[in-house]
Parts: C-alpha cells; sequence; structure tokens
C-alpha cells in the first residue's frame, strides 16, 4: 500500500471519531445540560405531586371521619348573681395638718403612729417678732384703758360740779323769791306810808342781787354741761381707741396662738414632716412637704369602686356588700353602700360607688387592696353556658347546638354578663338544648359529630 492512501485512510477515521458539530461548535454540553435540567425537573416535580396526592387523600379521610366533641348543656342562673370588683381605700377622714404661721419649730410632741385626740397639741412653732408685736400691743390697749379711766374720773369731777351748781341754782331761786316777796311787802308798806323809799330801794337792789345770783348760777349750770360733755365725748374717742388697741392686742394674740399646731379632730398620726428647727414657710408647710403631719381617723374606712354599666342600676345606697382583703384573711368585712355618683364614665363606662366600712380595731389600713363582692338580684330568666362555647365570626356571637341525627347547627345567642368561665346568655338558649363545649373551627353547618362523655 502507498503512503499516501494510508495517510487518507488515517484521516477519515479521525474524522469520524471527532463529535458533530455546527459552524465549528461541539453540541456535547448542551446535550449535557438539557439531560440535567430534565433530571432537576423530575426529582422537584415527583415529590410535590406525591405530597398534594396525599393531601388531598388526608382531607378527604378527614371529611369521611366523624368529628369527637364535648358537649354540656346550659344551666339556670342563680336568683341572686355575685359580682367581685377591685377597689380603692381611704381613711373616713385623712387631712393635712398646716400651721398658721411661718416661723421655726421649737418643739414637736407626737411622732408618727401615735393616736391624738381633738385640741392636742402637736408642734409649737417659735416667731419672736409675733412674741414683741403681741407686748407692744398690750401696753397700748393697757395705756388705752388708762386714758378712759381718766377720762371717767374727769367726767365724774364735771358731774359733781354740776349737782353743785345745780343746788347753787336752787339756793338762788329760793334767795329770789324771797327778795320778791320782800319787795312786793315794801311796794305795799311805802305806798300805805308806812316805810320810807329808801327801805323799797334796799329791797329792790336785793332783788336785783338774787336774781344776777340765779342767773349767774344758770350759767354755771350750762358751763357744767357742756363740760360734762366734752368729757363725754374724750371718753367715747378714748374708748374708741382703746378698743382698736384691743382688737389689735387679740389679733396679735390670735396670731401667737397660732404658734401652737393643734389636732383637728381625733385620729392616728400617720406622717410627721417636721424636727426641730424646721423652717414654717408662710404656706404652713416645710420646703419638702404641704404640712407639718398627715392625720386620719381609721374607726371608718372609705372603699370606692368603679361598678360596670351593666350592674350599675342594681347598685343603691344601703346595699350590704362583703369586702375581701386577703392579708386580713380570714376576718370578713361587711360594708354598705353609702351612695353612688349617680353618672357612668363615658370614657371607663363604669359608675364611681362609696361603700364605708365599721373598722373600730383598725386593723384595716388605709390604702390596702380589696375586693367587693356585691350579692344582686337577677332580675330577668337567662342561663349560662362555659365561656369556650361561644362562636365569633361575620355572623355575630353564635354556639353550637347538637341537631337532629347528631349534627352540628349554629345558633345565634345574645350575651349578657361576663363571669369569667362562664357567660350569661339572654336569649337564644332555653336550657334544655346540647351545646358543644369547645367547638373547632372544622366544624361547618349540619356536619355530623361523635359525642363524647358529657360535661355537667
Amino acid at each position: 500500500m502507498s503512503l499516501g492512501s494510508s495517510n487518507a485512510t488515517k484521516a477519515k477515521q479521525e474524522t469520524e471519531l471527532e463529535p458533530s458539530s455546527v459552524g465549528g461548535i461541539s453540541k456535547t454540553p448542551f446535550i449535557a445540560v438539557g439531560l440535567l435540567l430534565i433530571s432537576l425537573l423530575v426529582i422537584g416535580i415527583l415529590p410535590r405531586l406525591r405530597r398534594n396526592s396525599e393531601l388531598a387523600a388526608s382531607a378527604q379521610q378527614r371529611e369521611r371521619a366523624v368529628p369527637l366533641v364535648e358537649t354540656t348543656k346550659p344551666r339556670q342562673a342563680d336568683a341572686t348573681s355575685e359580682l367581685l370588683l377591685p377597689a380603692t381605700t381611704q381613711a373616713i377622714q385623712d387631712t393635712i395638718v398646716s400651721a398658721r404661721t411661718s416661723g421655726y419649730v421649737r418643739k414637736w410632741y407626737v411622732g408618727m403612729g401615735q393616736f391624738v385626740r381633738a385640741g392636742q397639741l402637736l408642734a409649737e412653732i417659735d416667731v419672736p417678732e409675733t412674741n414683741q408685736l403681741l407686748t407692744e400691743a398690750q401696753q397700748e390697749a393697757a395705756e388705752a384703758n388708762q386714758n378712759v379711766a381718766q377720762g371717767k374720773a374727769e367726767l365724774a369731777q364735771a358731774q359733781a360740779e354740776l349737782e353743785h351748781a345745780e343746788a347753787s341754782l336752787k339756793q338762788a331761786r329760793t334767795n329770789l323769791e324771797l327778795a320778791r316777796v320782800n319787795l312786793e311787802r315794801s311796794k305795799t308798806l311805802v305806798a300805805q306810808g308806812v316805810l320810807s323809799r329808801q327801805d323799797l330801794d334796799d329791797k329792790q337792789a336785793l332783788f336785783d342781787a338774787r336774781q344776777a345770783d340765779v342767773e349767774a348760777a344758770q350759767a354755771s349750770i350750762r358751763s357744767r354741761q357742756s363740760a360734762i360733755r366734752a368729757h363725754q365725748s374724750a371718753i367715747d374717742a378714748r374708748l374708741s381707741t382703746t378698743g382698736a388697741r384691743q382688737a389689735n392686742a387679740q389679733r396679735v394674740a390670735e396670731m401667737k396662738s397660732h404658734q401652737r399646731v393643734v389636732a383637728p379632730f381625733d385620729g392616728t398620726i400617720t406622717a410627721r414632716y417636721i424636727e426641730v428647727g424646721t423652717l414654717i414657710t408662710p404656706g404652713g408647710g416645710t420646703s419638702t412637704a404641704a404640712g407639718l403631719y398627715k392625720l386620719s381617723r381609721l374607726d371608718t374606712i372609705r372603699i370606692f369602686v368603679n361598678v360596670p354599666q351593666a350592674f350599675a342600676p342594681a347598685i343603691q345606697a344601703g346595699l350590704e356588700t362583703e369586702v375581701i382583703v386577703k392579708e386580713l384573711a380570714p376576718r370578713k368585712y361587711t360594708g354598705k353602700v353609702i351612695g353612688t355618683s349617680h353618672s357612668v364614665d363615658p370614657v371607663s363606662r363604669t359608675m364611681m360607688a362609696e361603700i364605708r366600712v365599721p373598722n373600730p380595731d383598725q386593723q384595716f389600713l388605709p390604702g390596702m387592696y380589696a375586693q367587693v363582692k356585691f350579692s344582686l338580684p337577677t332580675t330577668r330568666r337567662s342561663v349560662l353556658i362555659p365561656a369556650t362555647a361561644l362562636v365569633v365570626n361575620g355572623a355575630g356571637t353564635q354556639v353550637i347546638l347538637i341537631g337532629v341525627n347528631q349534627t352540628a347547627h349554629y345558633q345565634a345567642v345574645e350575651v349578657g354578663r361576663d363571669f369569667g368561665k362562664e357567660v350569661e346568655i339572654l336569649s337564644g338558649l332555653d336550657g334544655s338544648e346540647t351545646i358543644i363545649a369547645t367547638p373547632s373551627d372544622a366544624l361547618r353547618e349540619g356536619m355530623r359529630v361523635q359525642l363524647a362523655q358529657p360535661q355537667q
């Protein structure tokens, strides 16, 4: 064989062994990628199809299965219902004892926790300027009293002088009358020629003198009366001054009495805010507190409770209640409703009620957490069911009844009061029904159910 034919044969064999190509590019990578994609697609779709098939089979099985449900029956509500509400407690009287003057605490007499009586001295406040003012006011009042006494003495002397002048006037009038009588007699005798003209002139001169004496006495009386009126006016002015000075002295004495801080009523000191030397501000307190003491009367405790709107009409004055304080158990406290606010708060929809509880041993302390239990009469017939039996959806509030052939039936109900584990049903049930105690979302109208042992 020739060398040329051998090379041609070799080239042909190499050409047959090379992969096919288009435009000089090999097709093998594209085939491999395609095979890979097909494998991945098969691997992802088959499990999903299998899972969907299992879910469909499970759903069909659940649809064919009859659900097991627990049932219960409604029970008639009691003639009276109990309402338990939290409450806040206060002392029957509670006040901050403040001072009525400013100064420094000279001494305090009672401390926290002590019982005090009304009027008992609690503390004394030192106000030196008030003491000085009181001394000056008392001295001025004493001087005014002395001036009044002196004026009264002068008035008495003037009145005595007036009495003497009145006596002199009386004597002068008597002498005048005698002189008149002698003068008339002399005139008669002179006319008869028994007496001389000289004697008549003497009698006339004596009469004129006695008349002058009367006029002088009358003038003296008028002078004494004017003096008495002047003395009386002076006394009135001095009395007015005395009254003003005594009022000032009394005012300063009242200010000094404010240095004594006393208890306004019987009670217990629940806080003390002062020490010896504490500065009392003009407002009657200290730099850190509004007053000197906090005084509380603890023989009766006031309790305030917010009653929901649904129960507000049943809470009336005089209603007896039970007050529960866990820390004081097993002791029970009985209170009575004193009154209500007669209005409902538009925000909380509750009405404020006040209850008072006797606390003779003062073991019930103000500020304690307490609960108030009301026993309220039922005004209308209703039934109670477990709160778990309610179904709330777009159709409203419902329960699921066990109907004919043990099928589920949705029944609309009207809910009343909520008692926690139970709720009141006002309409929709008469108490003879059998209801599902804990319904599930899978239950549908008309679905058959299997009953478990019913709960009582």
